[in-house]
């Protein structure tokens, strides 16, 4: 998997993550520590996003896992991983339109 080692994430995935409860903000830190180590490690269960035509994803988005409950999504857009959402494996749900 080729991967940039560039990341950044937007406004809102800050605003997001801000309002993470305090231990998963923490979890999140530690999924994008291992990302950063090994993106196909198993326990962040990275996978590519279907365009469902359901979804608000952007095209060629991925998935991280950050806990059972919580995910976290990016697209590789100029050379960087974007990171542009976070929240609730439910909430993900409805925002990939999976649901």
């Amino acid at each position: 998997m080729s991967l940039s080692p560039k990341n950044r994430r937007t406004q809102e995935f800050k605003r997001q993550f801000d309002r993470l409860p305090e231990k998963m903000r923490r979890l999140a830190v530690e999924a994008f520590r291992a990302f950063r180590r090994n993106p196909a490690h198993p326990s962040l269960a990275l996978h590519d996003l279907k365009d469902n035509h359901r979804g608000r994803h952007r095209e060629g988005s991925r998935s991280v896992r950050i806990s059972m409950k919580y995910r976290a999504i990016f697209a590789e857009e100029a050379g960087f991983n974007v990171w542009y959402w976070v929240g609730t494996h439910n909430d993900y749900e409805a925002f990939t339109g999976e649901k």
